[in-house]
């Protein structure tokens, strides 16, 4: 197995919006013209900054288990845990240390936008890139690699294919998505000539590992078969563009006076919203507890304390970002 440092473990995190999703910079937008608008990455493309991500997981688990009032006996093992996976807070009374788990920030894969034949998933070279470089480091890093490595090697073979020419044009998995005699019909009502079209039959493979995972339980089979023959990989050059402003959501909100029943003077702002049913990706880096006392033997390790705060389970559902009283925020973790 490899190291990254400190961290002698890893797991690939899969991260699906279920309610749309707000995770905000605390500034202004100047490229997307919005009061609040959400996190993006370095190619302009959402993601959730490992900052954001960090955060809700820590305040998942301190509310599961009562930390954050007098815990019972029964949890107060539980909550040192936390503090020796997540670290002390900064104002705690007592010795520092750092945290024995680290995140990296969750990239946007695919999100779900309209075209021609009603809904397709889009996605761009660029994103699958970034996907093989996070599993190229994930599968030297553990013993049981069969599923990582099937991915990588799907992913790896399809790039691999993929001529020149093929890298500069949208590449559709079916014919399914297109237009016939006109093309593809874009999310901002523009259209693509089958000229700048290219075929990528394998592709469908390389999401089909991804999305069964991501989707179990949230849409049914048939609507995913669909799916996979509907998928859009946009030029790099068009990423941005396209699955960084145009499929995104923008609402105007209001704020009201109860009493008079008028909207306050000024109460009015714009935010932006990553659709239902988009795909993070991410990862989760772990080594030896940095602080001992009560670890025992069974849980010497982590990733073993974070397995078991979350029961072992392979999912947990928890909200993230702004906004969750009125329902947005709410996702599908899986760590794998």
């Amino acid at each position: 197995m490899g190291y990254a440092g400190y961290y002698d473990r890893c797991r690939l995190i899969l991260a699906t919006t279920i309610t749309p999703l707000h995770v905000g910079t605390g500034r202004y937008g100047v490229e997307s013209l919005v009061d609040l608008p959400i996190q993006r990455d370095s190619f302009g493309v959402p993601c959730v900054w490992a900052s954001s991500f960090k955060g809700a997981l820590k305040s998942h688990l301190w509310t599961r288990y009562s930390c954050l009032d007098s815990p019972n006996d029964k949890y107060k093992i539980k909550c040192r845990l936390i503090e020796i996976l997540f670290g002390p807070e900064i104002d705690s009374i007592g010795e520092k240390y750092a945290a024995c788990i680290s995140l990296v920030d969750l990239k946007m894969l695919s999100m779900i936008g309209p075209c021609t034949s009603g809904l397709c998933i889009y996605s761009s070279l660029n994103r699958l890139r970034l996907l093989k470089i996070l599993l190229s480091i994930i599968k030297d890093m553990r013993d049981d690699i069969s599923w990582y490595k099937n991915l990588y090697i799907a992913i790896n073979e399809f790039l691999n294919s993929l001529s020149y020419e093929d890298e500069i044009k949208f590449i559709v998995s079916s014919q399914e998505s297109m237009v016939e005699n006109i093309g593809l019909v874009l999310p901002d009502g523009r259209t693509v000539t089958t000229g700048n079209i290219a075929r990528g039959d394998d592709v469908k493979q390389v999401f089909r590992e991804i999305l069964v995972k991501a989707y179990d339980g949230l849409i049914e089979n048939n609507l995913l078969n669909k799916l996979l023959n509907r998928i859009i990989l946009v030029p790099n050059s068009l990423e941005k563009n396209i699955l960084g402003y145009k499929l995104i959501q923008q609402v105007t909100r209001i704020a009201l006076d109860y009493r008079t029943k008028t909207v306050k003077s000024g109460a009015l702002w714009s935010e932006e919203y990553v659709p239902e049913l988009t795909i993070f990706f991410g990862a989760l880096f772990a080594g030896k507890p940095r602080k001992e006392d009560i670890v025992d033997k069974q849980k010497d390790h982590c990733l073993n304390i974070l397995e078991d705060l979350l029961d072992k389970r392979d999912h947990l559902y928890l909200f993230l970002g702004g906004n969750e009283t009125i329902g947005k925020g709410l996702i599908k973790i899986m760590i794998i």
